[in-house]
């Protein structure tokens, strides 16, 4: 029996930008609004929970397409 040292899979937590709704750019200020204490942005992000997998030594067998 084998036991692997390193796990194949995690749980991550990736998030992902949503566009503005009026089609505009999307931008973030890199300082601080002091009114609001907070970056100014006109975007959101929407976080999803995903598994990593490794797909160490077995490259072949995904490509951006099927991943």
């Amino acid at each position: 029996m084998t036991i692997a040292l390193n796990p194949t899979t995690t749980p991550a937590t990736i998030n992902y930008l949503v566009p503005p709704p009026d089609g505009a750019r999307a931008y973030g200020r890199v300082s601080v609004n002091l009114e609001k204490g907070e970056k100014e942005k006109n975007y959101d992000n929407i976080p999803k929970n995903m598994v990593i997998e490794n797909v160490r030594g077995k490259e072949e067998s995904v490509t951006l397409d099927t991943a």
